[in-house]
């Protein structure tokens, strides 16, 4: 199944931390991107399994396939819409003026199975010829209330109707995922040349073996944790920049929220709120672990912002 494909490039692009978070702080959005997804994968395995099956007529299951597989065309069509809607905040039309032969599928749909009892409000009924249930379509005749050159019947070629809609989701799809492409790397168009590992500098891990080697009161010992207070706070808002908020990014929440505890901790001991001055070494030394594994985040973030040549198959 070509859409298979695309579908798990759709998946691997929203889970790019800065679209991920855009998607989770909206729950609605979230949960609509899933069902999304999940639906068209549905929709998928139900027409396959319809273009898999053998010849039938109305009496040994045509009328549950065709209502089963119209219904998958129609939710297939809803689910392409809105995730659209979700990641890029673009809803699909589907009318008269845009996607027609969607369109037509829907409104084949809707006169058929969806209402054919009361089309519109009684301006016209439908109904499928029993005798012409196959697997390859069906005859379905049409009533208006008013006489129409559409009065009569008109013949449905299912398994072509399977192969349009196939062609145009797909087509659909892939243009989804490459806005999306697009859209996360004009973000990361903003970051070019700025790497986040530079800011971890020789300087940030000397100043660790100079609070190490100095006395807590020291004026260099104030000074050194002084530029490491703040390279932390410039460091923590270079990637709430980069990702947004940095609660959808476990590991790392851990380690900023250990990092801001050490701090805070070495503030009350310095403004003598607190008596600690024996295990101070060990608090340092711990800080300093942290800023390695912060680091090692910024190699990977540098690493995931970096562009990539556009890809358009």
């Amino acid at each position: 199944m070509k859409e298979k494909r695309i579908l798990n490039n759709i998946v691997e692009l929203a889970d790019f931390l800065w679209k991920r978070e855009q998607l989770f702080s909206k729950k609605e959005k979230w949960f609509q991107f899933w069902v999304s997804i999940d639906t068209i994968k549905d929709t998928n395995e139900a027409i396959e399994f319809y273009k898999s099956l053998d010849d039938f007529n109305a009496f040994n299951g045509g009328y549950l396939y065709l209502y089963g597989l119209l219904q998958s065309l129609f939710l297939q069509q809803d689910a392409i819409k809105y995730l659209s809607k979700s990641l890029l905040g673009i809803e699909i039309k589907i009318n008269k003026n845009n996607n027609y032969d969607l369109f037509k599928i829907r409104e084949l749909r809707n006169s058929s199975i969806g209402h054919p009892t009361n089309r519109n409000n009684g301006i016209s009924f439908h109904f499928i010829s029993r005798p012409t249930v196959n697997k390859k379509g069906f005859t379905m005749i049409n009533e208006y209330k008013i006489l129409s050159k559409h009065d009569g019947f008109n013949e449905v070629e299912i398994l072509s109707i399977i192969d349009i809609q196939d062609k145009l989701i797909h087509s659909i799809l892939k243009d989804i995922k490459n806005k999306l492409e697009d859209e996360i790397e004009e973000h990361k168009e903003k970051f070019k040349g700025k790497l986040l590992s530079d800011f971890f500098s020789e300087t940030i891990f000397n100043s660790f073996v100079i609070l190490k080697s100095y006395q807590i009161y020291h004026n260099r010992y104030l000074f050194e944790y002084k530029y490491l207070s703040k390279s932390f706070l410039r460091i923590k808002q270079e990637l709430e920049t980069r990702y947004g908020n940095l609660e959808y990014y476990e590991d790392l929440k851990q380690i900023i929220y250990t990092i801001d505890s050490l701090f805070e901790r070495i503030d009350r001991i310095l403004n003598n709120e607190i008596k600690d001055e024996l295990g101070f070494r060990l608090i340092i030394e711990n800080l300093e672990s942290y800023f390695y594994k912060l680091q090692e985040i910024a190699v990977e973030t540098d690493k995931e912002f970096q562009l990539k040549p556009q890809s358009r198959k």
